[in-house]
């Protein structure tokens, strides 16, 4: 990864349930791609991935136990009323 690039996040969001899931952190433009690109064609109607950018390194080697991402889905997402945070299997 180069100085300029910045890290990724990836959320996998439920517009059904008004849920959210973060599936992926710590990635670099190049994994985030790859991983959208893959799970793409399997997504059903009204399930999105979404890539937020992290500014740093997170510490939690689980994405779905790392606050940091968690606390920006909330800052970021523009969804009334906030989705509610779901534990998925990890990628």
């Amino acid at each position: 990864m180069t100085r300029n690039e910045c890290l990724k996040f990836l959320v996998l969001y439920d517009a059904g349930e008004n849920e959210y899931s973060v599936i992926a952190h710590n990635l670099s433009d190049a994994a985030t791609r790859r991983i959208v690109n893959d799970w793409q064609p399997h997504l059903s109607p009204g399930i999105a991935l979404i890539a937020l950018d992290q500014p740093h390194t997170h510490p939690t080697s689980e994405a779905e136990d790392c606050q940091p991402c968690r606390e920006t889905v909330a800052r970021s997402a523009n969804i009334t009323p906030k989705p509610k945070f779901k534990r998925r299997k990890p990628l």
